[in-house]
């Protein structure tokens, strides 16, 4: 009696292609994460400029040791590495000076090169210093809700947006004027209250105690006040003076 339960061989081919599409689009997944993972793109980058011999797996294993430390909050290897830079440049800087030093007075040229290159090398270790000061001591931020800081006919849109709206409602015009927010006194007067006001300054005079200077001292000084340095005066003098050579020339010939 022939065994039922037995599946027939040939149905079991046609699956082995997909499984071996499924392989091979799970390798180039696989070829592409370690193509981004920054470890092993590091330790690439690293083995070349390395004096000694070392196994990218290995740099990439410490690597990966590094990036948890600064992922849990230890920034001491960070710190290390920024001040040995800074002091490596610092060495580059001292170097390159002396050497442009040496050729001062032959070649200004060659000089004026490796005063360069040292400038740059001060200029990269005062940077890296300055970014060790800031992950020694964080700058504080302060989160404000509003600080609108323009210097031009910039317009500054505040407020909640409105539903179904992707920008910020436009705030009105007000009109810019230094006593904006003061009340006006006199803007809410009766007519009776005006006319009382007009009796009361006839009466107090305040004319009669504002005479302007009264000593001559005073008085010289407000006369000078619409003075602008007495260019116009000269200029009319010079003028005048042009006018009769002017004549004079005429009547000559």
């Amino acid at each position: 009696m022939p065994n039922e339960n037995k599946k027939p061989e040939g149905k079991t081919k046609p699956d082995q292609p997909k499984q071996q599409q499924r392989d091979s689009e799970q390798e180039k997944r696989f070829h592409a994460r370690l193509a981004l993972d920054p470890s092993i793109t590091g330790a690439i980058a690293i083995a070349p400029f390395s004096t000694t011999l070392v196994e990218p797996i290995a740099l990439a294993e410490c690597l990966v040791e590094q990036s948890r430390m600064v992922n849990d909050g230890n920034l001491q290897r960070a710190e290390a590495m920024l001040i040995t830079q800074a002091h490596t440049l610092d060495s580059i800087f001292s170097s390159l000076a002396r050497r442009s030093a040496a050729n001062m007075g032959e070649n200004v040229q060659t000089a004026e090169r490796y005063m360069r290159l040292a400038l740059k090398a001060q200029s990269q270790c005062r940077a890296t210093l300055q970014t060790l000061s800031e992950l020694k001591n964080p700058i504080p931020v302060a989160y404000v809700h509003q600080a609108n800081i323009t210097s031009g006919p910039q317009q500054v849109n505040n407020g909640q947006r409105a539903l179904g709206s992707s920008h910020a409602p436009a705030r009105k015009n007000k009109i810019n004027q230094t006593n904006y927010w003061k009340p006006n006194p006199m803007s809410n007067w009766t007519p009776e209250r005006r006319a009382r006001q007009a009796e009361l300054i006839k009466r107090w005079k305040p004319w009669e105690r504002s005479t302007g200077p009264r000593t001559a001292e005073g008085k010289e000084i407000s006369a000078r006040n619409a003075y602008k340095g007495g260019h116009r005066a000269l200029l009319r003098e010079l003028a005048e003076l042009l006018k009769q050579c002017e004549q004079s020339i005429v009547v000559k010939q």
